[in-house]
């Protein structure tokens, strides 16, 4: 039977960021799946070589040196690393739509002063969408509304309000659908309260 040790970490109050302590704990197995941690592509310009992964102020994609990129945001581990559970990452997620709804209907241009020539020779190049509307999203976004690999708003809302139901009926704060019962859901037109559930 294989062996697999383990370093025990301890979080540095100063960093908030997990530290070795030295201790060792070693565990017999017959399987190991790696799952954990993100890490950057380090060729890109706001790659955070301090931390291994994506460069970001208040859900904001940045420049190394703190220019925020317009119109383009992280959250999650993307943004923080492998750290956090479900719960964290998700009320990330929120303030992270909430910072893009907020750039959007504001009509502020999010830290656009990039007076170094570098700089907006690089933004020139990442702007996916200079002039962001909510009723005029760029054409990738109503192609993948029509591929049905975008999920608009609106069936957002049926499936979080149906995950909450199900997960009422077996006592549970909700009952998650993966993408393909959420799918089945959504084109059953919100009124399969059947569908199998995903356990």
């Amino acid at each position: 039977m294989a062996r697999l040790t383990l370093a025990h970490t301890r979080v540095d109050p100063t960093t908030s960021r997990a530290v070795l302590t030295g201790e060792k704990s070693t565990l017999s197995t017959s399987l190991v799946v790696t799952s954990l941690g993100f890490r950057a592509d380090p060729e890109t310009d706001f790659f955070d070589p301090s931390s291994n992964h994506l460069s970001s102020r208040g859900n904001r994609l940045c420049l190394l040196h703190g220019t925020a990129i317009p119109n383009m945001y992280t959250s999650g581990w993307a943004a923080h690393g492998s750290k956090g559970v479900l719960a964290s990452t998700m009320m990330d997620a929120y303030a992270a739509a909430d910072t893009v709804m907020s750039d959007i209907t504001s009509g502020s241009d999010v830290q656009m002063a990039a007076s170094e020539d570098h700089s907006a020779q690089i933004m020139s190049g990442l702007v996916l969408n200079p002039q962001p509307h909510l009723e005029n999203p760029p054409e990738e976004v109503m192609q993948g509304v029509k591929d049905g690999i975008i999920t608009q708003y609106e069936d957002w809302k049926a499936v979080d309000a149906e995950e909450i139901r199900r997960g009422e009926t077996l006592g549970k704060e909700r009952e998650r659908m993966d993408w393909g019962d959420a799918k089945a859901f959504l084109s059953s037109g919100h009124s399969d309260k059947d569908s199998k559930l995903i356990i």
